[in-house]
């Protein structure tokens, strides 16, 4: 019987299949794990250490190409300005030297004060310096200089390699070209990315130097602005250096002080010749060795330089120190700009960012009106601007003024001619912090309670004390009167003390704090809800200028450019820009400007100070002979130690202080004296001056019931012209027919 023979072709097949895919799927994960399968012998792990090397330095050269690029389009924008260094002996001898400007009656730049930190410069042409010197400083600081053209590619690659790979190379990469660039600049950021884009700028500058002037012009440059005081003071200069140290002119050097001369500038403590004279030597001879292996001096020569020891012969440099005279006006302006640079540049030490400013060479354009300036100090020196006959044990004075976009224009701290000097005199007008006593009412009560349409301009308020303190009623008015219930505008107008501490009490506290602080940028107010360890914080006394520490007249002043141009608060500044040497913007003040209270408000308020003007307490600063509308607001101490007048013209806004430096209570016949003051000094400055009035379209002109203090009517008896918001003429007095 024949045996039957199973087909099992089909099930071969399968199993070719699958054993195929099983033979596909080994080689497939072979390959997949070609850089990373677990190495089985020490030359599988040389080969997998190889191949992460070569991974590492293909993501390196990748991302370096990215930063290459990144920094080739960022030169490429850089070089389409050109370079503003100048070489010229005044600009060289400038270097350090940081210059204000301002602006004439003819918009003029005119330069006000110049400032250093005392850097000593002997200037000397480059055809009086020896060939020794000359090829001291090439040798140890740039052998390739009369090759390149600006920057030596080699040395800055090594370098820049060197920062993030630590060789322990002892080279900076910087060509004498490139230290001229960043001496005379003052571009020194050195830190993260911003370090890499300033060495990528000070490549720029000394590629565009060396096309506009030749080699001896740039190493005459340089030897005349390099640092080399040390910790003996700060000098610089070749020149300045062999008279400081061996008491010669530069001709005069031997070979071995020249060699002395070329290595301190690198770190001219450290190489100081008088205080570490081994230090010089050693890196002295490095530089002698140097120009032996460059053949700029005969083996003689070198024997005999380097066997020659350090021996200083120190001379005494006269320097050329500035003594230009710097109005209150410069020091406000160099003061806000220190500020500013230190919060830039995080520099937490004042002194140390002063020092930067005055050594940069920086070029500084200010705000000011150099008519307006010079003819406000000429009025703050003459006594009879005060109705005194002298200055003798009379109190000082301050006034300022500002455009109505928070630019000050003229500033002066004190009575009588301001001596000279870097900031050698308090200014009171900027830096002290002084009660501004009622000028505080439009800012901290009427303003905001308008705006908040808690009142109107002629809203009947109660004139009445709130409470007894030690036995006596508070707030009291000067002269100890109440007037029952009041219009808001008259309340103003008389200074009453009673109805603005109320309002403040109605808003809030809390509440007036933050929009002095955060809408007004007033400083120096102690949040209510963060009081000084005694206790102590802003209270409804906040309305009548009663402070905790009190306000600078600057300050104030300018908040009130707010009843002038419809509400909106520009932040104050003393300076347009800064520049450095090579016309670059440092610097610009952050000027923030936003709307604070509406049109309609600023139009309302700007009328209630009107009142004060001309039927108030302010009416000596009055102008109205003269063409000039003043609306403004006077300010008493509670303690009559400080007063104060705040006045606007369509153009300006001024204030004015009165008072003793050390808090002497003043006279009772000193009271009206800010506001006479504002009118002796503004009818004189404004004189020539087109004058217009204000626009106070923005609030609606309406008649009002004195009885009721809403929108009059026909029968009402007693009307009174008004202003205000468009919501509030529906307010129509009802009980007259």
């Amino acid at each position: 019987m024949k045996k039957k023979v199973k087909d099992i072709s089909s099930s071969s097949k399968k199993h070719d299949r699958e054993k195929n895919i099983y033979s596909n799927s080994k080689k497939f994960k072979l390959k997949r794990g070609f850089f990373f399968k677990k190495p089985t012998s020490a030359r599988g792990v040389f080969l997998l250490v190889g191949k992460i090397v070569v991974c590492l330095t293909l993501l390196s050269i990748i991302g370096l190409s990215i930063i290459i690029t990144g920094l080739t389009v960022y030169v490429m924008k850089e070089a389409d300005a050109q370079s503003g260094i100048n070489l010229d002996k005044e600009s060289i001898m400038k270097t350090g030297v940081t210059t204000v400007y301002g602006t004439d009656s003819g918009g003029g730049i005119v330069p006000l004060s110049s400032i250093s930190s005392g850097t000593t410069r002997l200037w000397c042409d480059l055809d009086k310096v020896p060939s020794s010197v000359k090829n001291a400083i090439i040798a140890i600081e740039d052998e390739k200089f009369y090759e390149h053209d600006g920057v030596n590619f080699q040395r800055t690659f090594v370098a820049f390699t060197n920062m993030f790979l630590h060789f322990g190379i002892n080279q900076g990469g910087s060509t004498i070209t490139q230290q001229l660039v960043k001496n005379l600049t003052g571009d020194s950021e050195a830190g993260g990315f911003e370090g890499i884009k300033r060495k990528v700028r000070e490549i720029h500058r000394a590629i565009s130097l060396e096309k506009k002037y030749t080699k001896d012009q740039i190493l005459q440059a340089y030897l005349n602005i390099i640092p080399i005081g040390g910790s003996n003071g700060d000098y610089a200069g070749i020149n300045t250096a062999a008279k400081l140290y061996f008491n010669k002119h530069i001709s005069q050097v031997s070979l071995a002080e020249a060699a002395s001369l070329a290595v301190i500038t690198k770190k001219p403590v450290t190489y100081d010749p008088i205080k570490y004279p081994e230090n010089n030597k050693k890196r002295r001879d490095r530089a002698l060795k140097k120009m032996l292996d460059l053949k700029m001096i005969s083996p003689e020569d070198y024997q005999k330089a380097v066997n020659t020891p350090v021996k200083v012969n120190p001379g005494k440099v006269v320097g050329t120190g500035d003594k230009t005279y710097q109005s209150y006006f410069v020091d406000a302006a160099l003061n806000q700009v220190v500020s500013d640079y230190m919060k830039k540049n995080k520099i937490e030490n004042w002194d140390e960012a002063n020092a930067k400013v005055k050594s940069s060479g920086f070029n500084i354009y200010t705000t000011i009106d150099v008519d307006l300036q010079n003819k406000l100090e000429s009025l703050f020196e003459n006594p009879s601007t005060f109705g005194w006959k002298s200055f003798d044990n009379k109190p000082q004075a301050a006034f300022v003024i500002y455009d109505l976009d928070g630019n000050m224009k003229a500033c002066v701290g004190g009575t009588g001619k301001k001596p000279s000097g870097d900031r050698t005199t308090i200014n009171c007008a900027t830096n002290v912090y002084r009660s501004p006593g009622s000028t505080m009412k439009p800012l901290a009560a009427y303003a905001p309670a308008i705006e908040s349409n808690l009142i109107t301009y002629s809203s009947l308020l109660e004139d009445s004390p709130i409470k007894k303190v030690d036995g006596n009623d508070w707030p009291q008015n000067y002269d100890r009167k109440y007037f029952g219930k009041v219009a808001a505008s008259f309340a103003l107008e008389k200074s009453l003390n009673t109805i603005p501490t109320k309002l403040v009490e109605q808003m809030g506290v809390k509440n007036v704090y933050d929009f002095l602080t955060d809408n007004l940028k007033i400083s120096g107010l102690v949040d209510p809800a963060h009081p000084l360890k005694n206790g102590t914080c802003e209270s409804s006394g906040i309305a009548m200028g009663a402070l905790t520490k009190g306000i600078r007249l600057s300050e104030f002043t300018n908040a009130y450019q707010i009843f002038g141009n419809g509400g909106r608060l520009t932040e104050s500044t003393t300076y347009e820009k800064v520049l450095n040497a090579a016309g670059e913007v440092v610097l610009k003040p952050k000027r923030i400007s936003n709307i604070v209270i509406s049109a309609e408000t600023s139009a309302i308020m700007n009328r209630m100070l009107r009142k004060v003007i001309t039927s108030g307490t302010g009416t000596a600063a009055n102008l109205d002979k003269i063409n000039i509308e003043v609306v403004g607001k006077t300010g008493m101490s509670n303690d009559n130690k400080n007063f104060t007048f705040v006045g606007l013209t369509h153009d300006y806004v001024a204030g004015v202080w009165v008072g003793y430096p050390d808090g002497k209570e003043l006279s009772v016949q000193t009271i009206n004296k800010p506001s006479q003051i504002f009118g002796n000094v503004m009818s004189k400055l404004l004189s020539e001056k087109k004058q217009e009035k204000f626009d106070c379209s923005a609030a609606q002109e309406a008649m009002f019931c004195k009885d009721t203090g809403l929108i009059a009517n026909d029968s009402c008896p007693h009307k009174e012209q008004g202003y205000y918001k468009p919501e509030s003429i529906k307010n129509k007095c009802s009980a007259h027919h």
